[in-house]
C-alpha cells in the first residue's frame, strides 16, 4: 500500500500553487508500489505537463492505457499532450 505522503503529493495538482515536482515525485513513489493502478499514471502525466516534458505525459498516459483501455482520461489526456507538441 502507498504511504498517506505519497498519496498526498500525487493529488496535490488540486493546490492553488501546485508544485509539479511535487506531484511527479508522489506519483512515482506511488506507482513503484502499485505497478497496476492508472490514477498515478494519469496524473503523473499531468505532471509532466505541468513542466513542458509532453513526451514523458505521452508515455504515461499510453502506460494507463494498456493497464486500463476503456478509460477516456488516458486517451484525452494523451491527445492534450501531443497537442502540447504541436504534434496533431
Amino acid at each position: 500500500m502507498a504511504r498517506a505522503g505519497a498519496m498526498e503529493d500525487c493529488k496535490s495538482f488540486l493546490s492553488p500553487n501546485v508544485d509539479w515536482n511535487r506531484v511527479i515525485g508522489g506519483c512515482t513513489i506511488i506507482i513503484q508500489q502499485q505497478p497496476r493502478g492508472t490514477m498515478a499514471y494519469q496524473f503523473r502525466a499531468m505532471g509532466y505537463e505541468g513542466i513542458n516534458q509532453p513526451d514523458r505525459a505521452i508515455a504515461d498516459y499510453t502506460k494507463a492505457m494498456e493497464i486500463d483501455p476503456k478509460d477516456a482520461m488516458n486517451y484525452s489526456g494523451r491527445g492534450s499532450a501531443f497537442v502540447t507538441k504541436n504534434d496533431y
